[in-house]
């Protein structure tokens, strides 16, 4: 397997090194290990997030395992869960994408914001809403 990686890499033009020292402990072999991968990438702890201020409020500790539920729901293969974002989280959402979009627009290359672009096009990215990762996907 990694010979013809090695052989797709350098037919795109592209040289590499390979690290022979560097040993992986476990690789997914086939599409459902990837679940095993997302589970173990979900297992957060809310004061890992923010420590400052999320093991204090309430309201944000509720909603943090909430999107951690849904999240954990989630089998490769299936369609992505939707989350239903409150109107504060759709607020916020407005703001901070309108400052980012307006500084992606100066300093983001120009692939990325035709990406941007498209997805605002299709009506995915708008700054009235959060977007759905099953439309972006």
């Amino acid at each position: 397997m990694l010979e013809t990686i090695k052989k797709e890499i350098y037919q795109l033009g592209l040289d590499f090194q390979i690290n022979r020292s560097i040993k992986c402990p476990w690789f997914p072999q086939k599409v459902q290990d990837l679940n095993l991968i997302g589970k173990m990438m979900q297992t957060i702890r809310i004061d890992e997030v923010n420590p400052f201020t999320c093991h204090t409020d309430a309201v944000y500790r509720q909603r943090f395992n909430e999107i951690v539920k849904v999240s954990n729901s989630y089998q490769i293969g299936s369609p992505i869960p939707t989350l239903n974002y409150t109107k504060e989280e759709d607020e916020l959402w407005n703001k901070v994408y309108t400052k980012l979009r307006s500084g992606a627009r100066i300093h983001a290359t120009k692939e990325m914001n035709s990406g941007i672009d498209r997805l605002e096009r299709d009506k995915i990215f708008t700054e009235k809403r959060v977007p759905d990762l099953e439309e972006v996907n």
